[in-house]
């Protein structure tokens, strides 16, 4: 094929964290709340070329297309202002994608 195109749909419920209070000792239950739901889709396609006896892919990958609020971290401690806050979430990032096959 001269083209190919590639493609990752992940989704799922938010993952569970726990609260603390100001020592870090667990307050409540464990594991009680939760993430956002988290769905991304990363996508990308390339193109087969040949050039000096080599076959290469040439291509554009996107990670995150929808450029969804994806975040890694909560602040889980009950004492703090920003309590219950999400951050850290994956940005969109597009890559050029180089393959040689001989």
């Amino acid at each position: 094929p001269a083209w190919q195109l590639l493609g990752t749909i992940d989704w799922r419920s938010g993952l569970p964290y726990s609260v603390v209070d100001e020592d870090l000792e667990f307050v409540g239950q464990r594991n009680v709340l939760r993430f956002p739901t988290y769905f991304r889709v990363d996508a990308g396609f390339e193109r087969r070329l040949a050039f000096a006896g080599f076959h290469s892919w040439v291509g554009v990958r996107v990670s995150n297309a929808l450029n969804s609020f994806l975040p890694s971290d909560v602040q889980a401690n009950l004492n703090s202002p920003a309590f219950g806050s999400f951050y850290n979430s994956v940005w969109r990032e597009y890559r050029i994608a180089m393959r040689f096959e001989k």
